[in-house]
């Protein structure tokens, strides 16, 4: 493996296939500035998002619960916050709200809300946790908030 610094546009890495943080930075900076998308949009990005949760949480890790470290109780109760989730993105979808901001507001909230219930499960089982598990919710969290914060400055236009 390619251990050297190799420049890259201003940016340097470790390896060419490493994002840095400044990059990442850079590519959700890009992503959330771009021409927005039609109100329905975001909401079934949303259900799709928590409805891939619940079916990861639910069945996926349940099924291979000895080697994510998380009891399975609290697995299928994410799973069902996230069913609920997405219950609400797709209900936003089908009903074309007149004030979808405040909808969307709701669901970047509720999004914020599972984060942080997340985050707080993950330090309350790290001991328990696997490397595998305590990756996996942290990757959660990342995309989850990301996801949260773009639809919450959508709410601001």
């Amino acid at each position: 493996m390619n251990t050297q610094a190799v420049p890259v546009k201003g940016i340097s890495y470790l390896t060419p296939k490493i994002w840095s943080f400044q990059k990442w930075r850079s590519f959700y900076k890009n992503f959330t500035n771009q021409q927005p998308m039609k109100p329905r949009t975001y909401f079934l990005i949303d259900g799709f998002g928590a409805l891939l949760s619940a079916f990861l949480l639910g069945v996926v890790l349940r099924h291979f619960q000895s080697f994510i470290g998380m009891p399975s109780n609290i697995l299928c109760n994410l799973a069902l916050i996230a069913c609920f989730i997405s219950l609400y993105s797709f209900s936003c979808y089908l009903s074309r709200p007149e004030n979808w901001r405040q909808f969307l507001k709701v669901a970047g909230f509720l999004n914020l809300v599972y984060c942080g219930l997340t985050l707080a499960l993950t330090f309350y089982y790290f001991q328990e946790l696997t490397s595998l598990g305590i990756t996996y919710f942290m990757l959660e969290i990342a995309i989850m908030v990301g996801l949260a914060l773009w639809e919450l400055k959508r709410t601001n236009v």
